[in-house]
């Protein structure tokens, strides 16, 4: 309740101009009486430089696209959250470095972090001909021309087969149980 204290007795106070304005200042006080909704995924995110460089890169317009997960546990002390179109992981020793398209879905079929490669230390890097992703231990290269993907590994070129129909294996800690 918000009234004027001239409405409960008589006052030499000059309160005109604020006693005109009770109107609209019951309609502000009545929007802090709604409780705000749940957080949403993006929401969840703010905060952290899986969000920070997310929104660098376009937000929800961005080639990643909106979140699908908040943020979680990857291997060690890394993280990660799964957008539309691709992630972004993260570690106090690479950064936050979005995987997207067919790199992202060639290092998830070599097992994600947990793999040969690590961890991307760097966003994808466009050549003429090629697209490159730098990770701890390696390289993947995307041929613009074949649509085929190349991993290099301490100077040791290896094409990736191409993905099974059903896409990467998704591993255990990726999925909620219904």
């Amino acid at each position: 309740t918000i009234f004027s204290h001239r409405d409960v007795g008589i006052t030499d106070c000059p309160g005109n101009a604020a006693y005109a304005k009770l109107g609209e200042i019951r309609d502000l006080a009545a929007r802090f009486l709604v409780p705000p909704g749940p957080p949403t995924l993006s929401d969840q995110l703010r905060g952290g430089a899986i969000f920070a460089r997310w929104q660098a890169g376009g937000g929800d317009k961005g080639p990643l696209g909106a979140p699908t997960s908040p943020e979680a546990a990857a291997e060690g002390d890394a993280r990660y959250a799964t957008f539309e179109r691709g992630a972004i992981y993260w570690s106090p020793a690479t950064g936050a470095n979005p995987l997207t398209g067919a790199i992202y879905a060639a290092w998830a079929d070599l097992g994600y972090e947990r793999g040969l490669l690590g961890l991307p230390t760097s966003g994808e890097i466009a050549e003429p001909l090629w697209v490159v992703q730098n990770f701890q231990h390696g390289t993947l290269n995307y041929d613009r021309e074949s649509g085929r993907v190349t991993r290099v590994v301490e100077g040791v070129a290896q094409e990736v087969p191409p993905l099974p129909s059903g896409g990467p294996p998704i591993q255990l800690e990726r999925f909620t149980p219904v």
